[in-house]
């Protein structure tokens, strides 16, 4: 029952590829699928925290999540926090997603902090958003960077990427995986 179908802007077209009429911008998209299969999206999320010296480090590496059309940012956050083993303190209020504190591998809570403005703000595509985690709708290949930084930062002006950090697991005397150095 799968077939090409042919969708335009995530919708799947009613008539053929020579009856449509594009315009500049337009997303055209051949997808291989069952009559009423939505298009799924594949996005990218990276966390970068700050060490214990206040500096930049990456948390969660660059990973891809494909997720259904229509899903927000925040829907995928949580998807890359579990994923990277993040565990987190969020909400969802009133006025939306809320990310209150991710705990560093060290036992501090990163969240907002008065002194120095720092909180964990969202980029999407290289930029502030200017919007909530929720309010955000992904398209294909959409980026997002949660940063622990202070608004205004931008992710050019962070050295989180050289940064490295390095894990050791080895086998347990009965064979299971074993933390042999942390993060």
């Amino acid at each position: 029952g799968k077939y090409w179908q042919l969708f335009v802007n995530g919708k799947a077209a009613e008539t053929g590829a020579s009856f449509i009429t594009l315009n500049p911008g337009d997303r055209v998209q051949w997808i291989y699928s069952g009559y009423g299969e939505e298009p799924q999206e594949t996005s990218t999320v990276e966390v970068i925290g700050a060490d214990s010296l206040g500096r930049p480090e990456v948390w969660a590496a660059e990973a891809p999540f494909t997720v259904d059309r229509g899903t927000t940012a925040d829907a995928v956050i949580e998807q890359a926090l579990k994923a990277a083993g993040l565990v987190h303190t969020s909400s969802t209020t009133q006025y939306g997603y809320y990310l209150e504190d991710i705990p560093s591998l060290d036992g501090r809570k990163l969240g907002y902090d008065a002194q120095t403005g720092k909180y964990w703000q969202l980029f999407v595509d290289g930029k502030a958003s200017d919007v909530g985690a929720s309010s955000v709708n992904l398209r294909e290949g959409t980026k997002i960077v949660l940063c622990y930084s202070a608004f205004g930062e931008t992710l050019d002006n962070l050295d989180a990427k050289q940064v490295a950090t390095l894990r050791v697991i080895g086998s347990s005397e009965n064979g299971g995986a074993e933390t042999w150095l942390s993060t």
